[in-house]
C-alpha cells in the first residue's frame, strides 16, 4: 500500500478514491510504477496495469455488525465486493473467512488462496537483549508481557483476553 502520508487525502478520502476505481493519480502511481505486483494488504484494490492481490481478513461488517460505526459498516459494505472483483487474487487468513468471502461476497473459491498468520519460529524468535529491556522499561512494561497488535475495538475482546492471560497457571510455559 502507498504510505497514507504521501497521499494528499485523509484516510476516509483515500478509501473512497481508490473505491471509485478512477486511476492512480501520477504522482501516487510513480510509487509503484516498477512493481510487479500491488499487494493490498487491508483488502485496498486500486485500478492498476499490474496484478493486483489483497488481503482480507475477516468479514465482521457482515457478520457483526453491531461491533463497527455505521460509517464502517456502510463503506465496507460496499467496497469489501468491488475490491474483491478488482482483485486479481484474494488472500484470506483463514478457513473461515475463505469461506465468507464465498458465500458473502460471491467470490469464486479458486481465487482465494488462505495463508494463516503467524511467525516462523525457526526464523524469528523473541530476542531479549539490553537494548530492549532498556526501551521495555522507558515505557513501563516488565517481562513477561503480552503484544496485541491491532485495533483498539471492542471487538477485539482485549479485556478477555488478559483476563485469560492471568488466570494461567504459573506451570504454564511462557509465551517468550
Amino acid at each position: 500500500n502507498l504510505p497514507r502520508s504521501q497521499t494528499p487525502l485523509s484516510n476516509k478520502a483515500w478509501r473512497f478514491y481508490l473505491l471509485s476505481g478512477l486511476p492512480l493519480m501520477p504522482g501516487w502511481r510513480a510509487a509503484i510504477d516498477d512493481s510487479d505486483l500491488f499487494h493490498g494488504v487491508d483488502a485496498v484494490a486500486p485500478r492498476l496495469r499490474l496484478p493486483v492481490v489483497i488481503t482480507i481478513h475477516d468479514l465482521t461488517t457482515h457478520l457483526f455488525p453491531q461491533y463497527h460505526t455505521r460509517l464502517n459498516r456502510l463503506y465496507l459494505r460496499w467496497a469489501l465486493p468491488a475490491m474483491a472483483r478488482r482483485a486479481d487474487a484474494i488472500i484470506a487468513d483463514s478457513d473461515s473467512t475463505q469461506r465468507d468471502v464465498v458465500a458473502l461476497l460471491g467470490v469464486p473459491t479458486a481465487k482465494i488462496s488462505v495463508v494463516h498468520l503467524g511467525v516462523d519460529t525457526n526464523r524469528f524468535s523473541p530476542q531479549v537483549d539490553a537494548a530492549t529491556l532498556v526501551a521495555l522499561d522507558c515505557i513501563g512494561v516488565r517481562p513477561p508481557y503480552l503484544l496485541a497488535v491491532g485495533t483498539l475495538e471492542p471487538r477485539k475482546n482485549l479485556a478477555t483476553l488478559l483476563q485469560a492471560y492471568a488466570m494461567l497457571p504459573s506451570s504454564t510455559p511462557r509465551l517468550a
